[in-house]
Order: structure tokens, then C-alpha cells, then sequence
């Protein structure tokens, strides 16, 4: 705490506007704005990354015996300054498995401005913070918040987040589904997966929005490689045969756009064709089935 209140004595007078994204509701911030303090600033006197590791090794022995995990930093962002008259919706935070920590940092107040924590029996708790005071909370799982407006100068907190440690440096965080497109971007984003293995989870993408019509995420995916649109999976199944079972059109005609073979078989060339699957979940007068026929495509049955 020494480190956070000489770093906040140094340098309250930097802290800068937040930018909340349009629409946000988390905070007032369209009538009072808040204000964020880094402390990963480099530039600030005290602030950097040293700062930063400094404040979560502080808390993750609490936290993790509290926890009873082994956990690795999620987010720290620095101090927020929050103004006469803000308030901080309820809400719980985005990403699951979260556990989080709040250090008040520093205050001028003219009362109390408790958090208000709905626990997981569904009773709201009031938690007065004075300077210097911690709190634990599921921050994934807990509605949190300040809904009562502040009476008083400023009050400044630290957030600091946690997720569960992974026991491999190409594991997916615990609160990641393998296969979706969240986990294709992480591993991408992070480095954290050999080829062989980030193809196979985009290929599954790809089969999922496919089989969904999730157009939105089919771009997404071809913007990485417009390849991964025709790969196959372990049972030799394309996003174009998952498409034409569901009789997903616009897919098709995406997939066919994106370089999608036409006429290739399930099951290692011993399965069948994306027309006879379109044919056999939707008969002959489908728009699916229709569109396959107009590009070419054969009606190839399964050899067994």
C-alpha cells in the first residue's frame, strides 16, 4: 500500500479523462467523468510495469488462499478517480473465472460510499471501504456496484484482476470453449499454440459458424486465411458440408466464393457430397439444393 499511496501523492494531479465506449453503462460517466491513473505509465514518477507486478504480488497469496487456486494476472488498469455524483452500476465483470481484488487507494468524502455486492445467496451487502482496505470478490459471478451517488470530492480506487493459472503454455485459459472463435483469437493474439493445432481450432470455427450461419464470424475467419474455409476435420467433413446439412444458402455462396470444392466427399472421399447431404436433410426443392445444383454440384452418395 506504500507504493500505491506515494505513487498517488505524486501524481494525482495527472490522472486524465476516461474514453468509455459509446453506449456505456457501466458508469455515469456521460454526466460525471471518471478518471484513470496508470500505473503502468513508465513516464509517471514510481509508475511502470515494476509498479504494476508489485501491486498484484501484493494480493495473490490472499487471493489465492482465498481462491484456493494457483491464479495469474488478468487486468490491472491503474486508479480510477471517480467525482461527485458518480456511480458504478451494478454489474459483473466479462470474462468468467475472474476474481479480483479493490484497494481504496485514496478518498475526500462527506459519507460513506459502500460497495454493494449481491452475494451468491442473493442478499445485498453494503462494504464500507476506508483507505488502505481491501476486498475480495467474484467479480465474474457477483453483481457489484456503486448505484448511490458520491458525496464528496473523490474517491480512488485499484482493481485488480486474476483468472485461474493454465498448467501448459499452450493451454487455453480455463474460461475459454476450445474450438470457439474466442479461443481461435487468443491463441492467435498470445502465440500460444503450435500451426497443427491453431488449424484444428480453426477448422472447427469454421464448421460451427457454418453449420450456424454466422456470416460475421466466417469473414472474421477468412480474414486469417481464406483456405481454412475448406479444410477439413477429423472426419473429413468441410464448413461446405456442415452449410449444405443445414441448408444455410448465403454460407454457401460464401464458402463456394472463398474457393470451397465443390464436389468433395466426407469421410475421406468415402462419405458424401455436400449436394447429397443438402438433399437428404431438405429434399429436392430447397434454395440450398437448388444453389448447388446451379454451380455444378454432383449428388455423390456415401460408399457404404
Amino acid at each position: 500500500m506504500t507504493l500505491l499511496t506515494k505513487f498517488w501523492e505524486d501524481n494525482h494531479n495527472l490522472a486524465y479523462p476516461e474514453d468509455w465506449a459509446e453506449g456505456n453503462t457501466y458508469t455515469n460517466s456521460f454526466v460525471i467523468p471518471t478518471y484513470m491513473l496508470a500505473i503502468g505509465h513508465p513516464e509517471l514518477p514510481g509508475g511502470g510495469e515494476e509498479l504494476q507486478y508489485a501491486v498484484w504480488d501484493s494480493v495473490v497469496d490472499t487471493i489465492q488462499e482465498w481462491t484456493g487456486q494457483k491464479l495469474q494476472p488478468s487486468s490491472l488498469y491503474g486508479i480510477r478517480v471517480y467525482k461527485e455524483g458518480a456511480i458504478l452500476a451494478p454489474h459483473v465483470d466479462r470474462l468468467p473465472l475472474v476474481s479480483s481484488a479493490i484497494i481504496n487507494v485514496a478518498q475526500d468524502v462527506d459519507e460513506d460510499w459502500p460497495i454493494e455486492v449481491i452475494a451468491h445467496d442473493g442478499k445485498a451487502h453494503n462494504i464500507t471501504m476506508k483507505p488502505g482496505d481491501l476486498v475480495l470478490y467474484e467479480s465474474h459471478s457477483v453483481i457489484h456496484g456503486r448505484p448511490f451517488p458520491l458525496k464528496g470530492r473523490y474517491y480512488a480506487n485499484v482493481f485488480i484482476h486474476f483468472v485461474p493459472e493454465t498448467s501448459d503454455e499452450n493451454e487455453l485459459p480455463t474460461y475459454m470453449v476450445p474450438g470457439s472463435l474466442y479461443a481461435m483469437d487468443w491463441m492467435k493474439e498470445n502465440n500460444k499454440i503450435p500451426k497443427e493445432q491453431g488449424d484444428l481450432l480453426e477448422n472447427r470455427a469454421a464448421h460451427l459458424a457454418a453449420d450456424a450461419g454466422e456470416m460475421d464470424k466466417l469473414r472474421r475467419i477468412a480474414e486469417f486465411s481464406r483456405g481454412d474455409l475448406d479444410a477439413a476435420d477429423s472426419n473429413g467433413w468441410r464448413p461446405l458440408h456442415e452449410a449444405a446439412r443445414a441448408g444455410r444458402v448465403e454460407v454457401i455462396r460464401f464458402l463456394l466464393d472463398n474457393g470451397a470444392d465443390l464436389n468433395t466427399r466426407t469421410w475421406e472421399g468415402a462419405g458424401g457430397s455436400a449436394l447429397y447431404w443438402a438433399m437428404q436433410n431438405h429434399g429436392e426443392d430447397h434454395p440450398a439444393v437448388q444453389l448447388l445444383k446451379e454451380q455444378g454440384a454432383r449428388n455423390l452418395k456415401p460408399a457404404w
